[in-house]
């Protein structure tokens, strides 16, 4: 069976899953390309190129795990960000395009060299190697809970020639001195967990499944927990005009805004992703 055999076949069997015939071809192209190591343009170059029959069964496996429901992120076991390429597991949330646009933003906002960043819950550490990469001379520090998540993070560090400093540590007791003393930051970013518990219905079944509820999901009771204590930190822990970016719910933004006002944050401003929805918020620290 030739590789336009196998596209027809995985077309044929998975047309109705996918909204876009775009996509389904996308999601060939990253099955295939992963399995059979062929890229688009070698294949092109050569249409009745005939596969290992070893990885034709490797390929129809993974098949069978899209099918349920499993991100494809997951089953070739790397995602894409700002660039480069991640590895990516259960134990870290998938990489997505609105959190490069939080990326982006604090990367206009930031030319100047030397400046220490703080990336808290970095999970697969897309965040805080990109703005090591992109920013002049950063020194670039994260943080995540879950050991797990911190290996991968360290995997990524390794291979994308980085020199993160990553450690295990709880983004809800930063007020720790045993993480990093005295020490000010420049930038501090989070992308923390924001998904009340009522709004799964609207989450689709293959975050649920397979993504870790950990990186996700707060209390309906206390929907801004994460918020709330990054903040607090922030506020003394920042330069004078140093900044805060956060990724957020689109549907707290009005909560977001009275956080902010309560704990002394007089200078802030959102942004919408590029589906229209509000899910970036940065903060400005001044202590006059």
């Amino acid at each position: 069976m030739n590789l336009n055999n196998i596209k027809d076949k995985f077309v044929s069997e998975f047309e109705v899953l996918y909204s876009s015939k775009e996509e389904l071809i996308s999601q060939f192209w990253m099955l295939s390309e992963s399995v059979f190591d062929l890229t688009r343009i070698e294949f092109a170059l050569n249409p009745i190129f005939t596969p290992d029959s070893d990885k034709v069964k490797i390929f129809d496996k993974y098949c069978e795990r899209l099918k349920n429901n499993e991100p494809i992120q997951y089953i070739i076991g790397n995602a894409y960000f700002y660039g480069e390429n991640y590895i990516v597991n259960e134990n870290v949330l998938i990489p997505r395009p609105e959190t490069e646009e939080l990326v982006e933003w604090i990367l206009e906002d930031n030319k100047n060299e030397n400046p220490n960043i703080l990336d808290i819950a970095t999970g697969s550490g897309c965040i805080a190697i990109t703005l090591q990469n992109e920013v002049d001379k950063s020194n670039v520090e994260a943080l995540d809970i879950s050991d797990n998540a911190l290996k991968i993070a360290s995997e990524n560090n390794s291979l994308t020639n980085n020199k993160v400093k990553f450690i295990n540590a709880d983004a809800l007791n930063l007020s720790d001195d045993n993480y990093f003393g005295d020490k000010k930051w420049d930038v501090i970013v989070s992308n923390p967990p924001y998904v009340k518990e009522n709004e799964k219905p609207e989450i689709k079944q293959n975050v649920l499944e397979f993504e870790p509820h950990l990186a996700l999901f707060v209390e309906d009771n206390d929907p801004l927990i994460f918020y709330r204590e990054i903040m607090k930190y922030a506020s003394t822990t920042l330069v004078d005009g140093g900044s805060l970016y956060f990724e957020t719910n689109q549907y707290l933004k009005p909560e977001m805004e009275e956080l902010a006002k309560s704990l002394g944050f007089s200078k802030f401003e959102f942004r919408k992703d590029f589906r229209g929805n509000y899910r970036m918020m940065k903060l400005i620290h001044k202590l006059h």
